[in-house]
């Protein structure tokens, strides 16, 4: 399941107000489209170019995270 495009526009309308209003436009996206959004036994499923950051599960990954500075 994908977002619609209403529910796209809604989060681009949602950038320009900033970080709060994204954030509760994704808690009201995920609450009427929650197929829409990955849970966590969904992405430990997927394989990520990158290293997940946030040490988000994954199957695997391609390239490790190299942090700022090393």
């Amino acid at each position: 399941m994908h977002l619609t495009v209403l529910e796209r526009q809604a989060l681009t309308d949602a950038a320009a107000e900033g970080f709060d209003e994204i954030e509760a436009t994704l808690q009201r996206l995920q609450i009427v489209n929650a197929a829409a959004f990955h849970t966590l036994s969904t992405l430990a499923t997927r394989v990520f170019f990158d290293q997940p950051v946030r040490n988000e599960p994954c199957l695997a990954y391609v390239r490790a995270h190299q942090p700022k500075g090393d």
